[in-house]
């Protein structure tokens, strides 16, 4: 068997939805010893609760009643484009589902050529518990795994793609930045270019919205 793990993720897939359909739901998870949250993907609320938030003329970094929890909203200001694009507490679920849906083409791009016994070994990350909240929750990280396996998967194909997915992927949570010494990988020159233009936008991106992101990280300290 050449690439085992398209079959691996399949079948992993196939494992949660019979569980899910003749376990139950909140019992599947506590096979893992994951604490649920109800209702489903409940880190991805607090991206579609901000319509809510802000229709009611509320700062959701100070009082976000859009998230069930009502906790403080502490992502970077570009999530704040959700409110604008439409997206309500109503998206949650279909949203939640591309979430994990990105994550696993990201686990393919970057583990495609895997032997078996190598492809056991990702499976079993895969289905550990850590990763799994991530998924149960609907958390963020998950497209942006999808993101930076991508631009490592473009950087064989076209490194300046590559340097505007990590761009897109920092302004999304800022701690992609650290995956550039990737571009590294192509053209020498032409990588340290990139590398150079992608630290100016962040750069200005940061300066300028300095004391929200400031806030943010405050937050984010004390969220539990």
């Amino acid at each position: 068997m050449k690439k085992p793990l398209p079959l691996a993720i399949l079948g992993a897939i196939a494992l949660f939805l019979f569980l899910f359909a003749f376990h139950g739901y909140e019992a599947t998870w506590q096979l893992w010893n994951i604490p649920t949250m109800m209702p489903p993907f409940a880190d991805l609320r607090s991206i579609t609760g901000l319509s809510v938030t802000v229709s009611q003329g509320y700062d959701p970094t100070l009082y976000h009643p859009g998230d069930p929890w009502q906790r403080p909203f502490n992502y970077p200001p570009i999530w704040k484009m959700a409110v604008p694009l439409g997206v309500t507490p109503e998206h949650t679920l279909a949203l939640g589902i591309l979430l994990i849906g990105f994550f696993l083409i990201g686990l393919y791009l970057v583990f495609r050529d895997l032997s078996l016994t190598e492809t056991i070994f990702v499976m079993l990350g895969l289905l550990s518990p850590a990763v799994l909240l991530g998924i149960e929750r609907g958390n963020i990280d998950l497209f942006i795994f999808f993101l930076v396996a991508l631009a490592v998967w473009l950087v064989g194909k076209s490194l300046p793609w590559a340097a505007f997915v990590l761009q897109i992927a920092y302004f999304l949570k800022l701690y992609p930045i650290f995956g550039l010494p990737t571009l590294l990988r192509g053209k020498q020159k032409t990588a340290l270019l990139l590398i150079a233009l992608v630290l100016g936008i962040s750069t200005l991106y940061f300066l300028s919205n300095y004391q929200e992101l400031i806030s943010i990280l405050s937050l984010t300290s004390q969220i539990p």
